[in-house]
């Protein structure tokens, strides 16, 4: 049996350099592109994404700053903290105030007097004080000044001098329960047997009321 012999041709000569022609053409355009080649008919929809663009064009793409929106509404409170550590317990205070610890005797020498109106009754804190006060009593006899309360002296506010020495004195009291009205304070001295001469200067008289 005999073959058929193939014979070379015109046709298909022409056919061959064309298929060569097509598949290099092809391979050429894809891998090598003329420049300013490709435009917006070249891309696919969506086929620029961010991550894609030059800075500069990012920049030149953002718009300017609109202007600012309403205040929102204010936020829920937070929770509340912890509470701390207490803190050490105060030393406890005298309940008749700051005193010195003795009641004067009955005033003799008024050095300094006040009058005072009060709105509600209450408790007084009275409050006295001479630059200098010298209490010359006959020998052996104390000296001793303090405050007063409608001639009545107020408990722990008196204070011994020292005999025949001129000294600042600072007093101060509580007074018992006191109505509402014109009452007087004042600020007097007095020696042991009763008699004696008393010399001072700048008094000063105060009261704070306090609540019953």
């Amino acid at each position: 049996m005999k073959l058929p012999r193939t014979r070379l041709t015109y046709a298909n000569v022409i056919s061959t350099l064309c298929l060569f022609l097509l598949l290099g053409g092809g391979a050429y355009a894809a891998t090598t592109l003329p420049a300013n080649s490709v435009g917006a008919r070249q891309l696919r929809r969506r086929a620029v994404t961010p991550a894609k663009l030059n800075p500069a064009a990012v920049k030149a793409l953002s718009g300017t700053a609109g202007p600012e929106g309403p205040r929102g509404p204010k936020g829920d409170n937070g929770d509340r903290g912890e509470p701390g550590p207490q803190g050490l317990t105060g030393l406890v205070g005298p309940t008749e105030g700051f005193s010195l610890g003795r009641t004067p005797g009955a005033e003799i020498n008024r050095l300094a007097q006040e009058s005072i109106t009060l709105h509600h009754p209450g408790r007084l804190y009275v409050l006295g004080r001479t630059s200098s006060l010298k209490q010359e009593c006959s020998e052996g006899a104390f000296a001793e000044v303090g405050l007063y309360l409608d001639g009545a002296p107020i408990s722990s506010s008196g204070q011994v001098l020292v005999l025949n020495e001129s000294s600042p004195i600072d007093l101060w009291g509580l007074s018992g329960a006191v109505a509402a009205g014109k009452h007087t304070i004042s600020l007097g001295s007095r020696c042991e047997e009763g008699s004696g001469i008393v010399t001072y200067a700048e008094v000063s008289l105060g009261a704070i009321l306090l609540g019953s």
